[in-house]
């Protein structure tokens, strides 16, 4: 249970960062805001699955805008870093079809939900955010 509530502050945490707080709470903003939301998950994690429909429902996100990834990297804690070959094959580019797909002006935030790789390592020692 401390572990499940622990993955979903981590995962709210980096999406509270994307979000500008004031437009936000304006009411007339947040359904539309919901719509132009892409939420990324990794399919090899039923832990990252379960907190993106997690989120996904509770923000009233459309099930249209979640794309997996398969990073190769398995559940928990250490695998935010993938090397660049491997996120250009396994991360950039499914998302930039789920971006075609939904519609590439549409979406003005990608959420990473938890177990998704964010950093890129350049060379052994370095990364870089993918953000």
């Amino acid at each position: 249970m401390a572990e499940d509530v622990t993955k979903i502050c981590a995962f709210l945490l980096i999406f509270t960062m994307a979000i500008p707080v004031a437009r936000a709470a304006d009411a007339d903003f947040a359904p539309d805001l919901a719509e132009r939301v892409l939420v990324v998950f990794n399919a090899e994690s039923c832990q990252s699955k379960e907190v993106a429909d997690y989120y996904i429902a509770r923000r009233g996100i459309p099930a249209s805008n979640q794309c997996s990834v398969k990073p190769g990297s398995a559940d928990g804690p250490g695998n935010e870093t993938i090397d660049v070959a491997a996120f250009d094959r396994l991360i950039k580019k499914p998302i930039q079809r789920c971006l075609t797909a939904v519609g590439k002006d549409k979406i003005l935030y990608i959420v990473l939900a938890y177990g998704t790789p964010y950093k890129v390592s350049a060379r052994p020692g370095l990364g870089m955010a993918v953000d």
